[in-house]
């Protein structure tokens, strides 16, 4: 059977995405790709005009897939179960060696305006899916609140995954509190790790 066309530019984005993936986006050249791919370099560039389109396609794609798996999963949850499992989604993520590319593309993004925007929109569509989920918890609908909340999750998220020796429960557990307390509009108590 002959490979056509789209699927030939699909296999050279899912090889890419797995060399991202095992050694972040700025350690890999289209030599290493050409090479897991099995195919000469130009041949790479039949597909994409250049390598930053292509590794723009990868990221969008590879955030697509993040999204679309986290929806099927928390559709079929009611709404605060929904809410706990998007927040454990973002705390387990930083165990997964995938997770290293929305860090590696959120750093390239601060400087080259095409990634900023499929950053953004991929940013953008995590909040919409929050919302929604929010809502089924019983919250407001309120564009405003999901981004505070999403903010609190992505950046408790990157502060969680460089402390190896804490344990996931405490961390969801500490994560949920603090939605909560942002979604009744109190302050949160520090724990004592952070106050010390």
């Amino acid at each position: 059977m002959t490979r056509t066309a789209p699927d030939r530019l699909n296999e050279i984005l899912d090889h890419a995405l797995a060399l991202f993936a095992e050694r972040g986006l700025a350690a890999v050249s289209t030599r290493d790709l050409a090479e897991r791919a099995g195919l000469a370099r130009s041949h790479v560039y039949h597909y994409f005009k250049d390598w930053q389109t292509l590794r723009c396609a990868a990221f969008a794609r590879f955030a697509q897939r993040e999204l679309e798996q986290a929806r099927m999963e928390l559709a079929r949850l009611p709404g605060r179960q929904a809410l706990e499992a998007f927040a454990a989604g973002w705390l387990d993520g930083t165990a997964d060696p995938s997770a290293a590319l929305w860090v590696d593309a959120w750093v390239e993004a601060l400087r080259d305006p095409a990634r900023a925007a499929a950053y953004n929109e991929a940013m953008r569509q995590w909040i919409v899916l929050l919302g929604n989920v929010l809502q089924r918890a019983g919250a407001p609908h309120d564009a405003t609140l999901a981004r505070q909340v999403f903010a609190l999750i992505n950046g408790y998220t990157l502060s969680a995954g460089l402390h190896a020796s804490r344990t996931k429960p405490l961390e969801l557990q500490e994560l949920v509190d603090a939605i909560d307390c942002l979604l009744i509009g109190a302050a949160p108590s520090l724990s004592s790790d952070i106050q010390n």
